[in-house]
Protein backbone atom coordinates (compact mmCIF):
# COMPACT_ATOMS: atom_id res chain seq x y z
CA UNK A 1 0.00 0.00 0.00
CA UNK A 2 1.17 3.72 -0.86
CA UNK A 3 0.08 6.33 1.76
CA UNK A 4 -2.06 9.46 -0.18
CA UNK A 5 -2.44 12.55 1.12
CA UNK A 6 -4.18 16.51 -0.48
CA UNK A 7 -4.45 20.10 1.07
CA UNK A 8 -7.83 21.48 -0.41
CA UNK A 9 -7.76 25.03 -0.39
CA UNK A 10 -10.39 27.44 -0.65
CA UNK A 11 -11.39 28.03 -4.49
CA UNK A 12 -8.45 25.57 -5.65
CA UNK A 13 -9.99 22.06 -6.43
CA UNK A 14 -8.00 19.06 -7.02
CA UNK A 15 -8.55 16.67 -9.96
CA UNK A 16 -6.99 13.07 -9.27
CA UNK A 17 -6.86 11.10 -12.48
CA UNK A 18 -7.25 7.14 -12.49
CA UNK A 19 -3.82 5.49 -13.00
CA UNK A 20 -3.89 1.51 -13.33
CA UNK A 21 -0.21 0.91 -12.19
CA UNK A 22 -1.54 2.78 -8.93
CA UNK A 23 -4.57 0.56 -8.40
CA UNK A 24 -7.45 1.76 -6.97
CA UNK A 25 -7.79 4.81 -4.55
CA UNK A 26 -8.92 4.74 -0.70
CA UNK A 27 -10.29 8.07 0.92
CA UNK A 28 -10.48 6.90 5.12
CA UNK A 29 -10.41 10.56 6.79
CA UNK A 30 -11.10 13.87 5.95
CA UNK A 31 -9.72 17.00 8.50
CA UNK A 32 -10.54 20.49 9.01
CA UNK A 33 -7.64 22.71 8.60
CA UNK A 34 -7.13 26.12 8.92
CA UNK A 35 -9.62 29.41 8.23
CA UNK A 36 -11.22 32.67 9.15
CA UNK A 37 -14.15 32.12 10.26
CA UNK A 38 -16.42 30.08 12.19
CA UNK A 39 -19.07 29.37 9.36
CA UNK A 40 -19.83 25.59 8.61
CA UNK A 41 -17.29 23.88 6.19
CA UNK A 42 -18.61 21.11 3.11
CA UNK A 43 -16.33 18.68 0.85
CA UNK A 44 -17.89 17.66 -2.64
CA UNK A 45 -16.98 15.13 -4.99
CA UNK A 46 -17.44 15.03 -8.32
CA UNK A 47 -17.03 12.51 -10.49
CA UNK A 48 -16.53 13.45 -14.45
CA UNK A 49 -19.55 15.36 -16.00
CA UNK A 50 -21.66 14.35 -13.38
CA UNK A 51 -23.28 16.01 -10.48
CA UNK A 52 -20.79 16.88 -7.31
CA UNK A 53 -21.85 15.01 -4.14
CA UNK A 54 -21.33 15.92 -0.35
CA UNK A 55 -18.00 13.90 1.08
CA UNK A 56 -18.64 15.55 4.75
CA UNK A 57 -19.38 18.44 6.59
CA UNK A 58 -17.72 20.36 9.28
CA UNK A 59 -18.41 22.51 12.06
CA UNK A 60 -15.18 24.87 13.54
CA UNK A 61 -14.75 24.15 17.24
CA UNK A 62 -17.48 20.68 17.36
CA UNK A 63 -16.80 18.26 14.40
CA UNK A 64 -12.85 18.76 12.78
CA UNK A 65 -12.65 15.84 11.54
CA UNK A 66 -14.45 12.94 9.50
CA UNK A 67 -13.54 9.19 8.79
CA UNK A 68 -14.39 8.26 5.71
CA UNK A 69 -14.25 5.13 3.27
CA UNK A 70 -14.66 6.20 -0.37
CA UNK A 71 -12.92 3.64 -2.92
CA UNK A 72 -12.17 5.03 -6.76
CA UNK A 73 -11.36 3.20 -9.88
CA UNK A 74 -13.44 4.84 -11.96
CA UNK A 75 -11.26 5.83 -15.16
CA UNK A 76 -12.60 9.62 -15.40
CA UNK A 77 -11.47 12.40 -13.42
CA UNK A 78 -12.40 12.71 -9.97
CA UNK A 79 -12.38 16.15 -8.63
CA UNK A 80 -12.17 16.98 -4.98
CA UNK A 81 -13.44 21.03 -3.61
CA UNK A 82 -14.39 22.64 -0.11
CA UNK A 83 -17.08 24.69 0.18
CA UNK A 84 -15.98 27.61 2.99
CA UNK A 85 -13.25 29.46 4.26
CA UNK A 86 -10.93 26.31 5.56
CA UNK A 87 -8.82 24.57 4.15
CA UNK A 88 -9.35 20.20 4.39
CA UNK A 89 -6.78 17.45 4.49
CA UNK A 90 -8.03 14.62 2.76
CA UNK A 91 -5.83 11.39 3.85
CA UNK A 92 -5.95 7.91 2.49
CA UNK A 93 -3.93 4.72 0.52
CA UNK A 94 -3.90 3.00 -3.03
CA UNK A 95 -4.54 -0.55 -3.36
CA UNK A 96 -1.94 -2.92 -4.53
CA UNK A 97 1.41 -2.29 -5.65
CA UNK A 98 3.47 -1.10 -8.67
CA UNK A 99 6.78 -0.46 -9.81
CA UNK A 100 6.90 3.28 -10.06
CA UNK A 101 5.61 3.41 -6.90
CA UNK A 102 8.98 4.70 -5.49
CA UNK A 103 9.72 6.79 -8.53
CA UNK A 104 10.05 10.58 -9.21
CA UNK A 105 6.61 10.77 -9.26
CA UNK A 106 6.89 13.38 -12.27
CA UNK A 107 3.52 12.03 -14.13
CA UNK A 108 2.34 10.68 -11.34
CA UNK A 109 -0.80 13.65 -11.18
CA UNK A 110 -2.70 16.13 -13.30
CA UNK A 111 -4.67 18.61 -11.87
CA UNK A 112 -5.67 22.35 -11.10
CA UNK A 113 -4.08 23.74 -8.33
CA UNK A 114 -0.04 24.83 -7.41
CA UNK A 115 2.79 22.69 -6.29
CA UNK A 116 1.45 22.89 -2.54
CA UNK A 117 -1.93 20.66 -3.57
CA UNK A 118 0.46 17.94 -4.73
CA UNK A 119 -0.45 14.88 -3.18
CA UNK A 120 2.06 13.44 -0.33
CA UNK A 121 2.63 10.10 -1.13
CA UNK A 122 4.97 7.38 0.61
CA UNK A 123 5.43 3.25 1.34
CA UNK A 124 5.88 2.01 4.29
CA UNK A 125 7.01 -1.73 5.00
CA UNK A 126 4.70 -3.80 6.94
CA UNK A 127 7.94 -6.03 8.59
CA UNK A 128 8.53 -5.80 12.49
CA UNK A 129 12.35 -5.83 11.49
CA UNK A 130 14.47 -3.11 12.74
CA UNK A 131 16.92 -0.97 10.91
CA UNK A 132 20.16 -3.34 12.01
CA UNK A 133 17.77 -6.10 10.73
CA UNK A 134 16.64 -7.04 14.05
CA UNK A 135 13.11 -8.24 14.78
CA UNK A 136 11.24 -8.23 18.19
CA UNK A 137 11.65 -11.88 18.18
CA UNK A 138 15.03 -11.88 18.82
CA UNK A 139 14.71 -10.87 22.45
CA UNK A 140 12.68 -13.77 23.41
CA UNK A 141 16.10 -14.95 23.87
CA UNK A 142 16.71 -13.27 27.11
CA UNK A 143 14.20 -14.21 29.25
CA UNK A 144 13.00 -11.07 32.37
CA UNK A 145 15.02 -11.24 35.52
CA UNK A 146 13.15 -12.94 38.12
CA UNK A 147 14.86 -10.99 41.09
CA UNK A 148 12.75 -7.68 40.86
CA UNK A 149 15.41 -4.74 41.74
CA UNK A 150 13.94 -3.59 45.08
CA UNK A 151 16.23 -0.87 45.75
CA UNK A 152 17.29 -2.31 49.17
CA UNK A 153 21.17 -4.15 49.39
CA UNK A 154 20.79 -7.60 51.22
CA UNK A 155 23.46 -8.88 52.61
CA UNK A 156 24.94 -11.90 54.16
CA UNK A 157 27.73 -12.63 56.49
CA UNK A 158 29.28 -15.77 55.61
CA UNK A 159 31.93 -17.27 57.92
CA UNK A 160 34.71 -19.20 56.61
CA UNK A 161 37.12 -21.54 58.80
CA UNK A 162 38.93 -20.32 60.98
CA UNK A 163 42.45 -19.76 60.23
CA UNK A 164 45.59 -19.91 62.21
CA UNK A 165 48.74 -17.77 63.01
CA UNK A 166 51.75 -18.34 63.50
CA UNK A 167 50.98 -18.71 67.43
CA UNK A 168 48.85 -20.86 66.97
CA UNK A 169 45.72 -18.52 67.51
CA UNK A 170 42.45 -18.64 65.83
CA UNK A 171 41.34 -16.07 63.63
CA UNK A 172 37.80 -15.49 62.48
CA UNK A 173 37.41 -13.89 58.70
CA UNK A 174 34.59 -12.15 57.94
CA UNK A 175 33.19 -13.21 53.97
CA UNK A 176 30.48 -11.30 52.53
CA UNK A 177 28.35 -12.12 49.81
CA UNK A 178 26.23 -9.74 48.13
CA UNK A 179 22.85 -12.03 47.51
CA UNK A 180 21.34 -9.41 44.87
CA UNK A 181 24.06 -9.78 42.15
CA UNK A 182 25.96 -13.00 43.42
CA UNK A 183 29.61 -11.18 43.59
CA UNK A 184 31.74 -11.52 46.63
CA UNK A 185 33.61 -8.64 48.70
CA UNK A 186 36.17 -8.71 50.37
CA UNK A 187 36.30 -5.10 52.16
CA UNK A 188 35.60 -5.58 55.27
CA UNK A 189 35.26 -1.31 56.02
CA UNK A 190 32.44 -1.39 53.55
CA UNK A 191 30.96 -4.89 55.70
CA UNK A 192 27.73 -2.62 56.86
CA UNK A 193 24.58 -4.18 57.04
CA UNK A 194 21.35 -2.80 56.02
CA UNK A 195 17.96 -3.57 57.83
CA UNK A 196 14.83 -1.76 58.03
CA UNK A 197 12.89 0.14 60.89
CA UNK A 198 9.67 -1.45 61.95
CA UNK A 199 7.90 0.80 59.44
CA UNK A 200 10.06 -0.65 56.48
CA UNK A 201 12.51 1.87 56.13
CA UNK A 202 15.76 1.15 55.32
CA UNK A 203 18.29 1.92 58.01
CA UNK A 204 21.82 2.08 56.71
CA UNK A 205 25.03 2.01 58.92
CA UNK A 206 27.46 4.28 59.05
CA UNK A 207 30.58 4.53 56.99
CA UNK A 208 34.11 4.18 57.88
CA UNK A 209 34.64 7.92 55.91
CA UNK A 210 31.73 9.60 58.44
CA UNK A 211 32.51 7.94 61.65
CA UNK A 212 35.72 7.59 63.61
CA UNK A 213 36.65 3.89 63.57
CA UNK A 214 38.11 2.32 66.76
CA UNK A 215 40.81 -0.03 66.50
CA UNK A 216 42.67 -1.97 68.94
CA UNK A 217 45.81 -3.73 68.39
CA UNK A 218 46.97 -6.81 69.61
CA UNK A 219 50.26 -7.78 71.22
CA UNK A 220 51.70 -9.01 67.88
CA UNK A 221 50.84 -5.87 65.77
CA UNK A 222 47.55 -6.87 64.36
CA UNK A 223 44.50 -5.24 64.54
CA UNK A 224 41.54 -6.64 65.86
CA UNK A 225 38.86 -6.65 63.05
CA UNK A 226 35.90 -8.08 65.87
CA UNK A 227 36.53 -4.81 67.76
CA UNK A 228 36.37 -2.69 65.10
CA UNK A 229 32.93 -4.43 63.98
CA UNK A 230 31.39 -4.54 66.90
CA UNK A 231 31.81 -0.79 67.08
CA UNK A 232 30.55 0.26 63.84
CA UNK A 233 27.36 -2.20 65.19
CA UNK A 234 26.89 -0.86 68.21
CA UNK A 235 27.35 2.58 66.54
CA UNK A 236 23.78 1.59 63.91
CA UNK A 237 22.31 0.06 67.04
CA UNK A 238 22.37 3.55 68.34
CA UNK A 239 20.72 5.04 65.53
CA UNK A 240 18.32 2.53 65.36
CA UNK A 241 17.75 3.20 68.92
CA UNK A 242 17.44 7.13 68.03
CA UNK A 243 15.08 6.74 65.37
CA UNK A 244 12.96 4.40 67.35
CA UNK A 245 13.25 7.16 70.28
CA UNK A 246 11.94 9.79 67.59
CA UNK A 247 9.10 7.87 66.30
CA UNK A 248 7.60 7.70 69.70
CA UNK A 249 8.13 11.29 70.73
CA UNK A 250 6.49 12.63 67.21
CA UNK A 251 3.90 9.27 68.55
CA UNK A 252 3.35 11.03 71.75
CA UNK A 253 2.77 14.39 70.13
CA UNK A 254 0.64 13.30 67.51
CA UNK A 255 -1.50 11.68 70.41
CA UNK A 256 -1.52 15.13 72.45
CA UNK A 257 -2.41 17.07 69.79
CA UNK A 258 -5.79 14.96 68.95
CA UNK A 259 -6.69 14.97 73.17
CA UNK A 260 -6.31 17.78 72.77
CA UNK A 261 -8.50 18.69 69.58
CA UNK A 262 -11.29 16.49 71.21
CA UNK A 263 -10.66 17.93 74.74
CA UNK A 264 -11.98 21.89 72.92
CA UNK A 265 -14.26 20.10 70.51
CA UNK A 266 -16.33 18.51 73.70
CA UNK A 267 -15.85 22.29 75.39
CA UNK A 268 -17.06 24.22 72.32
CA UNK A 269 -19.97 21.82 72.46
CA UNK A 270 -20.37 22.27 75.94
CA UNK A 271 -20.98 25.66 75.37
CA UNK A 272 -23.08 25.44 72.08
CA UNK A 273 -25.65 23.21 74.23
CA UNK A 274 -25.76 25.55 76.51
CA UNK A 275 -26.52 28.50 74.32
CA UNK A 276 -29.25 26.53 72.99
CA UNK A 277 -30.52 26.06 76.26
CA UNK A 278 -30.74 29.94 76.74
CA UNK A 279 -31.57 30.64 73.79
CA UNK A 280 -34.53 28.04 74.25
CA UNK A 281 -35.68 29.13 77.74
CA UNK A 282 -35.33 32.88 76.03
CA UNK A 283 -37.79 32.04 73.26
CA UNK A 284 -39.92 30.28 75.81
CA UNK A 285 -40.59 33.29 78.41
CA UNK A 286 -41.22 35.40 75.51
CA UNK A 287 -43.70 33.05 74.21
CA UNK A 288 -45.37 33.58 77.65
CA UNK A 289 -45.79 37.18 76.86
CA UNK A 290 -47.20 37.44 73.69
CA UNK A 291 -49.19 34.36 74.79
CA UNK A 292 -49.82 36.91 78.41
CA UNK A 293 -50.31 39.90 76.15
CA UNK A 294 -52.45 38.16 73.40
CA UNK A 295 -55.17 37.11 76.64
CA UNK A 296 -54.68 40.68 77.98
CA UNK A 297 -55.90 42.14 74.33
CA UNK A 298 -58.27 39.18 73.61
CA UNK A 299 -60.35 40.29 76.47
CA UNK A 300 -63.96 40.99 76.17
CA UNK A 301 -64.66 44.89 76.23
CA UNK A 302 -67.58 47.21 76.59
CA UNK A 303 -67.84 49.40 73.56
CA UNK A 304 -70.18 52.37 73.27
CA UNK A 305 -70.73 54.30 70.33
CA UNK A 306 -72.29 58.02 69.39
CA UNK A 307 -74.04 59.00 66.47
CA UNK A 308 -71.32 61.50 65.97
CA UNK A 309 -68.46 59.21 65.61
CA UNK A 310 -67.24 59.13 69.75
CA UNK A 311 -66.42 55.65 70.68
CA UNK A 312 -65.72 54.75 74.28
CA UNK A 313 -64.01 51.02 74.69
CA UNK A 314 -63.40 49.91 78.14
CA UNK A 315 -59.72 48.46 78.33
CA UNK A 316 -59.36 47.36 81.88
CA UNK A 317 -61.53 47.98 85.31
CA UNK A 318 -59.89 49.02 88.50
CA UNK A 319 -61.15 48.41 91.91
CA UNK A 320 -64.92 47.99 92.01
CA UNK A 321 -65.11 50.59 95.35
CA UNK A 322 -62.82 53.35 93.49
CA UNK A 323 -63.44 56.91 93.37
CA UNK A 324 -65.51 58.06 89.98
CA UNK A 325 -64.83 60.19 87.91
CA UNK A 326 -67.66 62.63 87.75
CA UNK A 327 -67.96 66.93 86.68
CA UNK A 328 -66.31 69.52 88.77
CA UNK A 329 -64.25 67.10 90.09
CA UNK A 330 -60.33 67.33 89.65
CA UNK A 331 -58.60 64.04 88.37
CA UNK A 332 -55.33 63.03 87.13
CA UNK A 333 -54.77 61.01 84.29
CA UNK A 334 -52.17 58.92 82.43
CA UNK A 335 -52.43 59.07 78.44
CA UNK A 336 -50.95 58.38 74.83
CA UNK A 337 -52.16 60.70 71.91
CA UNK A 338 -52.44 58.87 68.39
CA UNK A 339 -53.88 60.05 64.81
CA UNK A 340 -56.21 57.66 63.82
CA UNK A 341 -55.08 57.78 60.09
CA UNK A 342 -51.34 56.71 60.78
CA UNK A 343 -51.12 56.04 64.51
CA UNK A 344 -48.60 58.29 64.85
CA UNK A 345 -48.09 59.02 68.34
CA UNK A 346 -48.40 63.39 69.09
CA UNK A 347 -48.99 63.79 72.96
CA UNK A 348 -47.57 61.60 75.93
CA UNK A 349 -47.01 61.99 79.25
CA UNK A 350 -46.09 57.76 80.02
CA UNK A 351 -42.98 58.00 83.04
CA UNK A 352 -44.28 61.89 84.02
CA UNK A 353 -46.30 63.27 86.56
CA UNK A 354 -50.37 63.01 85.80
CA UNK A 355 -52.08 65.37 83.91
CA UNK A 356 -54.70 67.15 86.13
CA UNK A 357 -57.95 68.72 85.12
CA UNK A 358 -61.37 69.44 86.10
CA UNK A 359 -63.62 67.68 84.80
CA UNK A 360 -66.69 69.16 82.50
CA UNK A 361 -65.99 72.39 82.43
CA UNK A 362 -64.14 73.04 79.23
CA UNK A 363 -60.61 72.78 80.54
CA UNK A 364 -59.61 69.93 78.14
CA UNK A 365 -61.53 68.95 74.39
CA UNK A 366 -65.40 68.08 74.53
CA UNK A 367 -64.30 64.49 73.51
CA UNK A 368 -62.20 63.86 76.83
CA UNK A 369 -65.30 65.44 78.71
CA UNK A 370 -67.53 63.09 77.63
CA UNK A 371 -65.03 59.90 77.17
CA UNK A 372 -63.37 59.93 81.03
CA UNK A 373 -66.61 60.46 82.85
CA UNK A 374 -67.75 57.98 85.16
CA UNK A 375 -63.93 56.44 84.57
CA UNK A 376 -63.11 54.70 88.24
CA UNK A 377 -59.62 54.85 89.68
CA UNK A 378 -57.38 52.09 88.03
CA UNK A 379 -59.95 51.70 84.89
CA UNK A 380 -58.40 52.19 81.39
CA UNK A 381 -59.90 53.10 78.14
CA UNK A 382 -59.40 54.15 74.73
CA UNK A 383 -61.82 56.85 73.54
CA UNK A 384 -62.03 57.50 69.68
CA UNK A 385 -62.63 61.29 69.09
CA UNK A 386 -64.18 62.81 65.71
CA UNK A 387 -62.54 66.33 64.85
CA UNK A 388 -65.71 67.84 65.57
CA UNK A 389 -65.24 67.00 69.44
CA UNK A 390 -61.25 67.61 69.07
CA UNK A 391 -59.57 70.18 67.20
CA UNK A 392 -62.17 70.55 64.03
CA UNK A 393 -60.96 72.45 61.19
CA UNK A 394 -58.14 74.44 62.80
CA UNK A 395 -56.24 71.69 63.52
CA UNK A 396 -53.24 72.23 67.01
CA UNK A 397 -49.33 73.37 65.87
CA UNK A 398 -47.73 70.70 63.25
CA UNK A 399 -48.43 67.48 64.98
CA UNK A 400 -52.59 67.18 64.56
CA UNK A 401 -53.42 68.60 61.21
CA UNK A 402 -56.60 70.13 60.25
CA UNK A 403 -60.04 67.33 60.59
CA UNK A 404 -58.25 65.06 61.64
CA UNK A 405 -59.65 62.14 64.17
CA UNK A 406 -57.98 61.22 67.46
CA UNK A 407 -57.51 58.07 69.69
CA UNK A 408 -56.55 58.66 73.55
CA UNK A 409 -55.62 55.63 75.88
CA UNK A 410 -56.30 57.06 79.06
CA UNK A 411 -55.99 55.75 82.73
CA UNK A 412 -57.29 57.18 85.72
CA UNK A 413 -54.76 57.59 88.43
CA UNK A 414 -56.48 59.99 91.29
CA UNK A 415 -60.18 61.69 91.87
CA UNK A 416 -59.93 64.83 94.42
Amino acid sequence: MAFWGVELKPGKPFIHNFEQQRGRLHVSQATLGNGSTNKKCIVQCKVGDKEPIYVCSFLPEKLETCPLHLEFEEDEDVTFSVIGSHSVHLSGFFYGESEDCCGNGSDDYEGAGSDSDDPIEFEYDTEDEDEDGSSDDDFSMYPPSPIPNSGVKIEEILEDEKPTDENGTSKKSKKKKNQSNGTDEGNTDSALLESEDEDGFPISAPRESKTKSVRSKKSDGTEDQDTEEEAINEKARDNVDERKGLKKRVRDDTSKANDQRVTEKKKKKKKNKKNQQDDKAAVTEQDKKNESQEVEENKPSHVRSFGNGLVIEDLAMGKPDGKRASPGKKIGVRYIGKLKKNGKIFDSNIGKRPFEFRLGIGEVIKGWDVGVNGMRIGDKRRITIPPAMGYGTKGAGRDIPPNSWLVFDVELVNVN
